[in-house]
């Protein structure tokens, strides 16, 4: 199986290395990074996420260690070892060590559809405030054991006790043919595909409100509930771990839905 990374320019077989990066980014928790989607074979938010990663560098960084040019061009050369159509890349900047690191991981399935694949979450107690980026190793903990129990992601209460995001995905719901989210200045993720979500509801005349998050009682009463991120997309939650039955969706929920779905995928092409 192959299993490669770059860094700095030089490509590394894990299984090669004396000292393998098992999660690439996981030695340089306070260096920003970036996770991007590839799908059929384009990668469409990678300026987006360009722009976002080099918010947190300082501006002598940029000219002087990390190029958009070279980061493309050893990005493409390293999906082109994996000889995939899918999969997720990730980035990181270490401004301080002047190092950077491109790793990727194949998918088998499309966005569009990973999109059909409703997701089993998990509520954890922990609060967003005891986050931040120089406590990620807490993060990385906590999405090993989700996986581990067979979860596809954890969802953060906020300090008023709010489910207001997921470890790596923004929260949506949709109440009364409503599309809510919790604006990205109150999480800890600036969510990227969020933004394309309420710009196809704004577009399209989709009634929208942002919240500061949604209480455990009102989960019991949405009409809709889903995770979005621009690697996995925009997907439905199925099951909830502090739910004991399955969740039933409205028909206008999932006309809403798919509707955006449907945008969404155009905007990939």
């Amino acid at each position: 199986m192959k299993d490669y990374y770059i860094q700095n320019g030089i490509l590394v077989n894990k299984a090669a290395d004396s000292n393998p990066i098992n999660y690439i980014g996981s030695p340089h928790l306070q260096a920003p990074f970036e996770s991007i989607l590839l799908n059929k074979g384009k990668i469409p938010y990678w300026e987006l996420h360009l722009n976002r990663i080099y918010s947190h560098l300082e501006k002598g960084a940029l000219s002087q260690f990390f190029h958009k040019p070279t980061l493309l061009n050893e990005t493409l050369r390293l999906i082109k070892e994996y000889s995939a159509e899918n999969g997720k890349i990730k980035i990181v900047l270490d401004s301080k060590n002047k190092e950077y690191y491109i790793g990727f991981k194949p998918y088998v399935n499309s966005i569009e559809e990973r999109a059909n694949k409703p997701l089993n979450i998990h509520i954890s107690n922990n609060r967003l405030e005891e986050y931040s980026l120089k406590s990620k190793c807490s993060l990385y903990g906590i999405q090993k054991k989700c996986i581990d129990d067979n979860y596809d992601e954890v969802l953060l209460l906020n300090n008023e006790g709010l489910i207001a995001e997921g470890l790596f995905s923004n929260l949506i719901f949709i109440k009364d043919n409503c599309l809510y989210y919790v604006h990205e200045d109150k999480c800890m993720l600036s969510g990227i595909m969020q933004n394309q979500i309420i710009e196809i509801a704004k577009k399209n005349n989709i009634q929208h409100k942002e919240v500061n998050g949604l209480s455990l009682n009102d989960l019991k009463n949405v009409d809709m509930c889903a995770l979005c991120n621009s690697v996995q997309g925009f997907r439905i939650i199925d099951k909830i771990s502090s739910l004991s039955h399955k969740i039933e969706y409205t028909p206008k929920s999932y006309k809403i839905y798919h509707f955006i779905v449907r945008h969404l995928t155009r905007r990939l092409c």
